[in-house]
Formats: C-alpha cells, sequence, structure tokens
C-alpha cells in the first residue's frame, strides 16, 4: 500500500460508524491499493492520528456517561423528599379512611400535602428535561453585551419570593454598575435563579443569600454567598451529585456561555462564584 493510500485508508476508518464499516474501509483498501512499501514513518504517523482519535472518542464515551451518572444521582437526590412526603401522606390518609372516625379537615389537609408533592415532582421532571437539554447542548443562546449589574438585579427580582416564602432574605452586595458580560441575558439569569435555589437549600429559615458583582483580573465575578442563621452552618454543595439538578441546570447554564463556576468555603462562609470573562 502507498502513502497515498494510506491517507484514503485512515478517513475511511476514522468515518467509519460501526466494526461493518471498518471491515469494508479495509476490504477495500485490500482490493484496490496494492501491497506497495509505506515508509515508517508515514505509517506511524497515520496510526499516531487514528490512536489520538480513538483517545478522543473513549474521552467523549466517557464524558457522556458521566452526565447519564450525574442526572440520575441528581433526579435521585432531589425526588427522594416529594416522594417520601407524598407516600407518607398517603399511607396516613388510608389510615383515617379505614378508621372508625373520619376526620374531614386532617384528610384535606393531607391531600393538600400529596398536591404540593406531585408540584414538586413534575416541576423536577421538567428541570430534568431542561437539565437533558443543557447537557446536550441543545439550548439556543443569543449572545449580546449585556450589563452584569442587570443581570444580577434580574436574578434577584426573580428569585425575592422563592427566598421569601422559605424565610430567607435575599438581598444585595456590592455590585460594579460598570461591567460587562457578553451572554444571553434570559439565560445567564435563570443559572443564577437555579444557583440561589441550591443556596437556598443550605441556608435554612432565617438565613441570608447576598449577591454581588465584581471585575477581577480580566473576569467579571458574580459571588453568591449564603449565610445560615446563627448558630447553625450553612454548606454550599461541592458537585452536581450533591446540589441536584438546580445545580447541575445553572452550572451548564454558565460554562455554554463560556463562564465558570466556583464553589469556596471562607472565613466569612461558603459562596459559589460565577465568573464570565469581561466583554471590553
Amino acid at each position: 500500500m502507498t502513502g497515498k493510500g494510506l491517507t484514503w485508508t485512515a478517513a475511511h476508518l476514522r468515518a467509519a460508524a460501526s466494526p461493518e464499516d471498518v471491515r469494508t474501509a479495509i476490504a477495500e483498501a485490500a482490493g484496490q491499493l496494492g501491497d506497495g512499501p509505506v515508509p515508517a514513518a508515514t505509517a506511524l504517523s497515520h496510526l499516531e492520528e487514528l490512536a489520538l482519535d480513538c483517545a478522543r472518542m473513549r474521552a467523549d464515551l466517557r464524558a457522556a456517561t458521566r452526565i447519564r451518572e450525574v442526572l440520575l444521582a441528581s433526579v435521585a437526590h432531589d425526588l427522594r423528599n416529594p416522594l417520601n412526603t407524598f407516600a407518607m401522606s398517603a399511607g396516613l390518609l388510608r389510615d383515617d379512611l379505614e378508621g372508625p372516625d373520619f376526620d374531614r379537615t386532617r384528610a384535606l389537609s393531607l391531600l393538600t400535602r400529596m398536591e404540593r408533592a406531585s408540584t414538586r415532582m413534575q416541576s423536577l421532571i421538567e428541570d430534568l428535561l431542561e437539565a437533558s437539554r443543557v447537557e446536550g447542548g441543545a439550548v439556543e443562546f443569543i449572545r449580546r453585551p449585556e450589563k452584569a449589574a442587570v443581570v444580577a438585579r434580574a436574578a434577584i427580582a426573580k428569585a425575592k419570593q422563592l427566598c421569601a416564602d422559605k424565610g430567607t432574605t435575599l438581598d444585595e452586595g456590592a455590585i460594579d454598575d460598570d461591567a460587562v458580560i457578553e451572554v444571553d441575558r434570559m439565560r445567564a439569569t435563570d443559572a443564577l435563579v437555579k444557583l440561589i435555589a441550591v443556596a437556598l437549600k443550605s441556608t435554612g429559615e432565617g438565613g441570608a443569600i447576598r449577591i454581588g458583582v465584581e471585575r477581577h483580573e480580566g473576569d467579571v465575578l458574580f459571588t453568591l454567598r449564603a449565610t445560615a442563621p446563627r448558630g447553625t452552618t450553612s454548606t454550599v454543595p461541592q458537585d452536581e451529585s450533591r446540589g441536584g439538578l438546580g445545580f447541575l441546570i445553572g452550572r451548564g447554564l454558565v460554562t455554554a456561555q463560556g463562564g465558570q463556576l466556583l464553589t469556596e468555603s471562607t472565613q466569612e462562609g461558603p459562596r459559589m462564584v460565577v465568573a464570565f470573562p469581561e466583554k471590553a
């Protein structure tokens, strides 16, 4: 086989989508390209390229497997509480129906809890579909220069009631009004709202979440600091399996727009940092 024939064969092997395609490419090469000599350096070069392609495909496969495992872990994490609530309420309602003294008020209360759990599970299913789209690259982004302060304040306004319902205060920290980033404003706002919801899990009633915006070494940083009530400890999830679907979606919406999500512990408490390159 000649060097040109080896190039042709390598190209067809890269395009092969199945073992049968590989066998076909080899058979065609053997039948059409002959057995002329190939310099060792040329052969090794093509073998190196094929080996690198195989390594990249294995890495992509591992990444896809990791995404699937994370999604399963996140679903299990987030569905556990509403499922337990629904099952427990259903059991109590059955006991009441089978008992001699039926309490209508108690039954309605149990049904209300079941409805809330059902609504929560429906929301989680929608989040699962959104997480799948984000991780699969199926979400469209329309990126434009935006004031980071506008994004931060939009997220605060959107998440304010959610935090109030949980007895947590959501406030502005120091915000740089001149910092500009190139993002899809709606998607960036949604990312921050998801991360606020994740932080909310760690604060509890009486806690506080503060969002700030600053510029640092060519990046614009959104900081989300969660503080638990005095005498308790707040912790920010360090990965998506503990943070649930909200963490996974928030991180995906950030990284898909060229940003990074970092979690860290400081003397002042745990925080999440979303970093986007500053737009000149």
